[in-house]
């Protein structure tokens, strides 16, 4: 895991409520991974992630400010909302991915089991890779050189899947990963309407869909499947976002599972071998 203390830039928040993750990052001291705010004097050392207050512009300011600052503009980071600020998307289009989020009122747990999983992993091999949107191409022909070495255990050979997401990048690893490791046969779809015109032709023993996709979102085409055809099929998220809000909306549609992005290639494993082994 690499050093278990992250420095945690807070940006935008009152005194109170700075005094508040102060507190809650003491408790995280007995934990494997504890925090710690991060000091705006320390020249030495940026922040290891990035917490903002959602839909405050001095927050935004302080975050583009920092990471500048340290050219760590990739770094983690969690917004804090209210239902207020649901709909604030400045910071998530400056960074050019889909930020995280907690609403308030946030208890300790909830932040720090939030926190915990934006822990960042290291790509170094096909068995450990991430699948993510944004992975070259170099990295990918890596990837599919590893995978044809020979004495690969394969879980679900020959089931049918479908990987619903607009991310060419992402579909190309999850092709190389399910077809060469495992000898699945995939199918594709880079929108919900596409993916509904899929499933109505036939059957698939899995289904993998991203949240957020141009027409549709992930949890519409899944209340379609369930209503619409009946399918008890797995249903797997894709999403870089696992809140309290999105789980919620899984449990209404009879989501089956999640996979956080970017996803690590033994949780990837460890999803198929529950829903596809035997």
């Amino acid at each position: 895991m690499g050093d278990p203390l992250r420095l945690v830039a807070l940006c935008g928040f009152t005194a109170i409520e700075v005094r508040l993750f102060h507190g809650i990052f003491r408790v995280s001291a007995t934990r494997e991974q504890h925090y710690r705010a991060w000091d705006e004097g320390s020249d030495d050392q940026a922040p290891s992630l990035y917490l903002v207050k959602q839909g405050k512009p001095q927050a935004f300011d302080l975050w583009q400010r920092w990471s500048e600052r340290f050219g760590n503009q990739g770094a983690p980071i969690l917004e804090i909302g209210t239902p207020e600020s649901a709909g604030w998307t400045r910071l998530s289009e400056h960074a050019g991915r889909e930020i995280p989020s907690l609403l308030k009122p946030v208890s300790a747990k909830r932040l720090l089991d939030t926190l915990d999983e934006l822990q960042p992993q290291e790509r170094e091999s096909a068995s450990g890779a991430l699948i993510s949107d944004d992975v070259s191409l170099d990295e990918i022909n890596a990837i599919d050189r590893e995978l044809n070495a020979p004495g690969e255990a394969k879980i679900g050979r020959g089931k049918r899947v479908l990987v619903v997401d607009d991310s060419a990048s992402l579909r190309l690893q999850m092709h190389i990963t399910l077809e060469k490791k495992h000898g699945m046969r995939t199918d594709f779809a880079a929108d919900g309407a596409a993916a509904l015109r899929k499933l109505e032709l036939r059957s698939f023993d899995i289904v993998f869909l991203d949240v957020m996709l141009p027409d549709m979102d992930g949890f519409e085409i899944c209340r379609h499947i369930r209503r619409e055809f009946g399918s008890k099929v797995p249903v797997v998220m894709l999403t870089s976002r696992n809140g309290r809000r999105d789980q919620l909306m899984g449990v209404l549609v009879q989501v089956d599972d999640y996979l956080v992005k970017p996803v690590a290639a033994g949780r990837l494993e460890q999803v198929l071998e529950k829903h596809l082994a035997g």
